[in-house]
């Protein structure tokens, strides 16, 4: 039985990666996919059969003992993933729900170790095609910055990768990242950083490595220790959207305008789009704009939401951030409670970072989605599984 387990297991693996990789390089590179629509459906179905198919198995290998709670959440979790998949990106969105369920009965590590080999496969690939010249650059002026994609669609998305790139690395490797690696991935998202110009991922990525330098010499926890730095870890989520409200309809105007601009006016687009769209408890259907009449980016028609609160808000409804910051708060609980002190900072950081950048849920981008997964499958007292 438990050969067959990993068995499905690894199948269950593989499958994220061929489909993690797929959708990172299509929806990331500055590169035109043949059949691209085609691709993206062949790999999202059978993505979806195999998600599908791991959780009916473990579900069956778990009836003798199965958590009935957990069964129910996953039903519901599942239904309004449905439901949320109208809103969106289709079917890669029920993929995504199938996957997160499916995560949940996998060693948390094991999933950083698949989402690290296939973003280094198109974050490193990419860029040394780019300086080859073989993949193209976008290039944009905006806010006195001149910024390069180093061969991604946009500018932003070398350092959006290289965010949760640093984060899975440094939760994987643990206490075991030595100060070479530290300095390496410092070097490498400096060199983003001075093509792309995108400030957010950047610096939140060298405080968490400066952090986990800090951690390595003084060895003592600091999050999981002190009493403050516990009750904001664990309600880190809760308190950083309430921040983002607070920004949003109640902060001084010159806090507010400054904050603004040291964004790229993201604060804007987020009034904007509560004032034009409004809030429902299940989420509704609204066409984002990107690109101009010419296919650039910006335009006087510009909408898009990067805040992954406020976009989720508008689109998948309270339902959806109700779900997100419970599930978070009970994850970050249980890191804090097993003393997990680089995992609790790297929750932090993507609960930060999702202020003002949308990519959290995007299993492509960001692994941290899936270990919500292990709600359905453990309970309140269970220890996360790493």
């Amino acid at each position: 039985m438990k050969q067959q387990t990993n068995a499905i297991e690894k199948i269950f693996l593989y499958t994220y990666f061929g489909w993690g990789f797929i959708l990172q390089y299509i929806y990331t590179v500055n590169i035109s996919i043949p059949y691209r629509s085609q691709v993206l459906f062949i790999a999202n179905g059978f993505a979806i059969f195999v998600y599908t198919l791991y959780i009916v198995i473990r579900f069956l290998g778990e009836r003798s003992n199965i958590y009935i709670l957990g069964l129910i959440s996953s039903i519901l979790f599942l239904l309004l993933g449905v439901i949320y998949s109208q809103h969106q990106i289709g079917v890669a969105y029920i993929a995504i729900f199938l996957l997160i369920i499916g995560a949940g009965t996998v060693s948390f590590r094991k999933i950083l170790k698949v989402f690290l080999t296939f973003s280094s496969l198109t974050l490193f690939s990419t860029i040394i095609f780019n300086l080859l010249n073989i993949i193209p650059s976008m290039t944009t002026f905006s806010d006195g910055r001149l910024r390069d994609s180093l061969g991604f669609y946009y500018v932003s998305f070398a350092s959006a990768i290289m965010f949760f790139y640093v984060c899975a690395y440094l939760v994987y490797r643990g206490k075991n990242v030595s100060y070479i690696e530290l300095i390496i991935l410092a070097a490498i998202n400096v060199f983003i950083f001075f093509h792309t110009r995108t400030r957010n991922p950047y610096m939140l990525s060298m405080l968490f490595i400066i952090y986990v330098g800090i951690y390595k010499s003084i060895k003592k926890r600091i999050l999981t220790r002190n009493k403050v730095f516990k009750i904001i870890t664990i309600y880190i989520f809760p308190i950083s959207f309430l921040f983002l409200i607070w920004l949003l309809e109640k902060a001084p105007i010159s806090i507010f305008d400054w904050i603004n601009k040291a964004v790229s006016y993201r604060l804007s687009f987020s009034v904007s789009a509560l004032n034009n769209y409004g809030i429902s408890f299940l989420g509704q259907r609204i066409k984002m704009i990107t690109t101009d009449g010419l296919g650039g980016f910006g335009g006087a028609n510009y909408n898009y939401i990067d805040s992954f609160y406020i976009q989720n808000l508008i689109i998948n409804g309270w339902s959806f951030i109700l779900i997100i910051l419970i599930g978070y708060t009970i994850i970050a609980f249980k890191s804090v409670r097993e003393h997990k002190e680089i995992l609790s900072m790297a929750l932090v950081m993507v609960a930060l970072h999702a202020i003002f950048d949308p990519q959290l849920f995007w299993a492509w981008y960001s692994p941290f989605g899936l270990i919500l997964g292990q709600l359905f499958f453990s309970k309140f007292n269970d220890k996360l599984l790493l």
